[in-house]
């Protein structure tokens, strides 16, 4: 059967390998098929190594397809953006039609069908039952596979006090794992390899910092400085916007504790506290300052039960810091992007990136994780920020069913790359009073490491 050509175990002791060496316990655990290290769905690009971030090059032969094209950013009132886009007398495979000014559509000249991949193929996974899904023969082709897990209370020696881990997103810098809670101030560090109680696994930060929750929903990295989001905060003028604060954190000499550097919020506006940023990568744009890339959980950005329901309109947020007049700072909207509709999600609940542009989106609700390409990066890896936008060819993969081909990972919050094959997730708590079925207690405020099929 299609289960067969895998022959991977959720009980890796990784004690049988050298600390940090993910290709071993890879080849221990993945028979090897013939297939190409960048056989993801994705064969017509070469997939390069690197961190979160892109901060590498890339290296694929899809920027033809937008050679014809020039865009313009136009910044809207409200910090939304609108596009221009001219064609130049270059010749244009793709050529871009507005539909309704909200979705961006693309006709192919030569009607060229996207390449799928082995997980789903072109369509609505949501319009399946469970069953049907389980039962098909393709279930261990559009799966990802676990490696190992293990809850969060498990990880650590001293949880400051703590009893829930509401995981809301999750990083890898330097071969160590940080993850934040919304519910918590603290941030968890600890080894990937994930095991119980480790004299590595630290909660750094008092998990009481303040008497509100923190609403951390995104962590990211870069030069040297960690960075945390909140998703969307009520101010002063009764506006909703996200807040990112600047963490000062020095692991090995202090795992302990942080220090808070600068705070500021975001000019984008958000309908209430419930539906902000759920993700974010950072990116630096041609003149190599940073640009953060903001995920929306809601579709249109919106918090709206009406637009919630219209799935597949999921948006990135282009922002870049800047000081206001008042002496405060603000991330100020570039532009936003459209994710493809084949990302067709109920909501979207964290986001990476890797150094060639490959970009992994997951949905809590759908329980499914989406893989493409972003375009725009220049040849030194800096990003023309104006002509960023999504190709067309995707992948879709499902987290593992139980045996009663129930969805168990119904509440993933955090997604990162840890190599080509290889991804790092964290779960939030389950919803309490009925809200989700009793098949999602077993995964939920946990750490998994899952192996692309």
């Amino acid at each position: 059967s299609d289960d067969d050509d895998y022959t991977g175990s959720a009980d890796y002791n990784g004690d049988e390998c050298e600390a940090k060496d993910w290709k071993c316990w890879r080849d221990k655990y993945t028979k090897e098929s013939g297939k190409s290290k960048t056989q993801t769905g994705q064969d017509d690009k070469k997939t390069v190594k690197g961190s979160s971030g892109g901060g590498g090059k890339e290296n694929n032969t899809s920027k033809d397809d937008t050679a014809g094209k020039k865009k313009k950013a136009v910044q809207g009132k409200d910090g939304s953006a609108k596009e221009e886009t001219k064609e130049s007398s270059e010749p244009s495979k793709i050529v871009k039609i507005e539909a309704d000014g909200n979705d961006n559509k693309y006709k192919d000249e030569e009607d060229r069908t996207p390449t799928m991949g082995a997980g789903h193929k072109k369509g609505n996974p949501s319009d399946k039952s469970e069953d049907e899904d389980c039962e098909d023969g393709k279930y261990s082709k559009r799966t990802l596979k676990l490696a190992y897990e293990l809850p969060f209370q498990a990880l650590f020696r001293d949880t400051k006090g703590q009893r829930k881990f509401e995981a809301s997103s999750v990083i890898v810098v330097d071969d160590v794992a940080y993850a934040i809670c919304d519910s918590s101030w603290s941030v968890s560090m600890f080894d990937p390899f994930l095991k119980p109680f480790g004299e590595h696994n630290h909660q750094i930060g008092d998990p009481n910092r303040e008497v509100e929750d923190s609403g951390y929903e995104a962590i990211f990295y870069d030069n040297k400085t960690f960075y945390v989001v909140r998703e969307s905060i009520e101010d002063a003028n009764k506006t909703y916007h996200a807040l990112i604060e600047e963490l000062i954190m020095n692991p090995e000499v202090n795992h302990d504790s942080y220090d808070v550097g600068k705070v500021c919020k975001t000019q984008f506006e958000f309908d209430g506290d419930s539906k902000g940023f759920e993700g974010a990568i950072p990116i630096h744009d041609v003149t190599g300052e940073l640009v953060v890339l903001g995920l929306c959980e809601g579709n249109h950005c919106s918090e709206s039960k009406n637009l919630q329901r219209d799935k597949g309109n999921g948006r990135l947020v282009a922002m870049k810091q800047e000081q206001l007049e008042d002496g405060t700072c603000q991330w100020s909207t570039i532009r936003v992007i459209h994710i493809p509709k084949s990302a067709y999600f109920g909501d979207y609940s964290s986001i990476d990136m890797d150094a060639s542009g490959r970009v992994i989106i997951s949905s809590q609700e759908e329980s499914q994780v989406w893989i493409g390409y972003l375009d725009g990066m220049e040849a030194d890896g800096l990003w023309d920020v104006a002509a960023m936008e999504f190709l067309e060819d995707y992948t879709l993969y499902d987290f593992p069913k139980n045996d009663n081909c129930e969805t168990m990972y119904c509440n993933i919050e955090g997604i990162h790359w840890v190599d080509d094959y290889t991804i790092i997730a964290v779960s939030d708590k389950m919803k309490s009073k009925g809200k989700q079925p009793f098949a999602c207690f077993e995964k939920d405020q946990s750490a998994h490491v899952f192996v692309l099929p």
